[in-house]
């Protein structure tokens, strides 16, 4: 299994460098740049609009992290752009997430002899399950969509049997033609034919992945196969598989998943690293409801050694209370009083190399000291389980844990999640 485990402090977002399209009166972009999440900025417009982070030298950036926002809530696209080039053109380093992504009646897809329907299921990774149907003529079956520019492109989706057990993704345009086309069997989870990755899930689902270069825009296909194998069959206008979660990355891997949840979590993205003397989110809302954000981070992201695997609890689950019990003079309870919520967990981390521990891991160990931080123990398997977290109760001190010079260290956070 790839580390998914990841720590975001590396922060190139400062006061002199942040500026947006716009922006309400007390609420200005600068406000991003502090890591108090009491500051916003908020927008005033619910037009396509950007962020954008003007770094002054060429910089090195793998991530971004967004916290305390309402993103989810106001339905927006959100797609990451970088500058290579000093005062040059901007191009896509992560394609939009967002309603696009995971709303398959979004006017960016195109449907071609089936329908789709949203379920009330979720999927292993929170996002809606969607039948894709099979409509009664004869052709091919599915939607598609389409992305701009020539590039390598890796697009994955979590698909489920239903009545139809199998599937297709392929890339295709009309100047390169059809690249990278599997079929995927839903039910024993294998790789009928092609090139494409399938991930066990559980729970019947699985994550399936193809990748591609093209030399002009480009188009995903995701197709049903009937029972006898045929892409192209008369359908039945009933027959479905589910779907959910679709992204798409720039490059040859899975970045990790990173939908917009309902009730707005933080959100850690990671992309292919690169040099720039820019970094800018483009957000389009979905309604009327007009973005905000208090914290934004972009930077090098830390990954560690190790992923964890047990003894931890993710830091959404790890509810603190403050609240008080009222009992009548008999002692029987009367009510309830909660005062406060808050989260905080503990992150053990085991197996460091002693050069690793000294050349990086020390400095997020000082940094920490201040400031606060975005933490994912899984990212890909359980993206929505992202912290903006803080140490308390001291600094993580290591511990030699063996003739080999190896680090393990343990600390407390507590933060949104």
């Amino acid at each position: 299994m790839s580390i998914q485990q990841y720590i975001g402090y590396n922060n190139a977002v400062t006061i002199g460098n942040v500026v947006a399209d716009s922006e309400q009166a007390n609420y200005p972009a600068t406000n991003l740049a502090n890591p108090a999440t009491n500051l916003l900025w908020k927008s005033d417009s619910t037009s396509a609009q950007y962020v954008t982070i003007d770094i002054d030298a060429e910089q090195s950036c793998d991530y971004i992290g967004i916290a305390r926002h309402n993103l989810g809530t106001a339905q927006c696209d959100i797609e990451i752009q970088g500058q290579t080039v000093d005062g040059g053109a901007w191009s896509t380093i992560v394609p939009d997430f967002g309603p696009s992504s995971w709303n398959f009646n979004h006017s960016e897809y195109t449907t071609h002899k089936a329908t789709t329907e949203q379920t009330s299921n979720k999927s292993t990774r929170h996002g809606d399950f969607w039948k894709l149907v099979d409509n009664a003529v004869s052709g091919l079956h599915g939607l598609s969509r389409s992305y701009s520019g020539a590039a390598t492109r890796t697009v994955s989706l979590v698909v489920k049997a239903g009545t139809l057990t199998k599937c297709r993704l392929k890339f295709y345009n009309p100047t390169d033609g059809s690249r990278e086309v599997t079929k995927f069997d839903l039910s024993s989870g294998n790789v009928l034919s092609g090139s494409g990755n399938i991930q066990n899930l559980g729970n019947g689902e699985y994550l399936i992945s193809i990748t591609a270069t093209s030399t002009v825009d480009d188009e995903i296909h995701i197709n049903c196969i009937n029972a006898n194998g045929d892409v192209s069959y008369t359908g039945t206008g009933t027959d479905f598989f589910y779907m959910a979660d679709l992204q798409v990355d720039i490059g040859s891997s899975i970045k990790g998943y990173a939908p917009l949840t309902s009730d707005n979590k933080p959100i850690l993205k990671t992309f292919t690293s690169g040099d720039y003397y820019g970094v800018r989110i483009k957000i389009t809302p979905g309604g009327s409801i007009r973005p905000q954000m208090a914290v934004v981070y972009t930077g090098e992201i830390m990954q560690m050694q190790r992923n964890i695997y047990v003894g931890h609890t993710p830091i959404p689950y790890a509810r603190s209370i403050n609240a008080v019990n009222r009992l009548s003079e008999s002692g029987q309870f009367l009510g309830r009083i909660i005062k406060g919520t808050t989260y905080k967990s503990q992150v053990k981390i085991q197996h460091m190399t002693k050069d690793w521990y000294r050349s990086t891991f020390d400095t997020f160990v000082k940094v920490s000291k201040t400031k606060p931080f975005f933490y994912a123990w899984r990212l890909t398997d359980y993206a929505t389980e992202i912290g903006y977290c803080w140490v308390i109760g001291g600094v993580p001190v290591p511990d030699n844990t063996g003739p080999n010079g190896m680090m393990s260290v343990s600390f407390n956070i507590s933060g949104l999640a």
